[in-house]
């Protein structure tokens, strides 16, 4: 339960922070209903996990940089898939990279992989402390709840908001 957990806290405030920081500008964040951003959520999760089960034998300087390398390649990889799978399943375009200087095509830049990278082993090293103690406090029952909440909004952006719903209205 611990790195579900981990992946809800980090999804709320990944949408906390960015819905902050989009409403100065005409953005949204996320695509879901709820109040999460899957993004963080599952970035912090591998970061997490990767230093956990991969890294924790290694001394703190290779630890540190270790972490910065994959978290700024898989998390620039995973931006790059998930704005493709945004465009092709819902048609939308939420980021688009291609006027910065740096940029890897539409969804993926340099900088921005820089970007994922400080930040994560800035969460990680600054943060995880503080959060762990909320996180391994959360009742089973409590992350069951948030699970159910989470799998309904899912289905019901998929339904009510995917390009798939033509497809689906055929069958219902």
């Amino acid at each position: 339960m611990y790195y579900i957990n981990i992946f809800f806290v980090y999804s709320i405030l990944g949408f906390l922070i960015e819905s902050l920081f989009c409403s100065f500008l005409p953005l949204k964040s996320g695509i879901l209903y709820g109040p999460w951003t899957i993004v963080y959520g599952i970035g912090m999760t591998f970061v997490y996990l990767v230093y956990d089960k991969l890294l924790y034998k290694y001394k703190s300087v290779k630890k540190f940089v270790l972490l910065f390398i994959i978290s700024t390649v898989f998390l620039q990889l995973f931006e790059g898939i998930g704005g493709i799978f945004l465009e092709k399943v819902f048609g939308i375009v939420y980021w688009n990279y291609e006027n910065q200087l740096l940029n890897i095509g539409k969804y993926m830049s340099i900088t921005m992989a820089l970007l994922w990278g400080v930040s994560s082993v800035v969460s990680f090293y600054i943060i995880r402390d503080f959060l762990d103690k909320f996180i391994k406090k959360i009742p089973k029952y409590i992350t069951w709840i948030i699970i159910i909440i989470f799998f309904i909004d899912c289905f019901l952006t998929l339904w009510f908001k995917s390009k798939l719903v033509s497809f689906f209205k055929i069958f219902f």
